[in-house]
């Protein structure tokens, strides 16, 4: 009566916000870093301006390591989706 029968499911995912988001991150980071290298080239490292513009460089790489993190997360889960059944 009962009948073994493989089924397929294909999964696929959109990134495309994601993927914009993190390409913005790295741009608005890079941008930051030639502030920050400015900053310190015109001797003003003790301002408040090369503290703000360091923490918001810290922010950003807090940030595409928590995207990374997320899509290595994504990506092991899909791999395990196989081998489930």
């Amino acid at each position: 009566m009962s009948e073994d029968i493989n089924r397929s499911i294909r999964i696929y995912l959109n990134t495309t916000d994601a993927n914009k988001k993190y390409e913005e991150l790295t741009a608005s980071t890079s941008k930051l870093t030639n502030k920050l290298n400015e900053l310190q080239q015109a001797g003003q490292v003790n301002t408040a301006e090369f503290a703000k513009v360091k923490k918001q460089i810290e922010s950003n790489t807090r940030q595409q390591e928590l995207y990374e993190a997320k899509v290595r997360e994504t990506t092991r889960v899909l791999k395990n989706l196989s081998g489930a059944t």
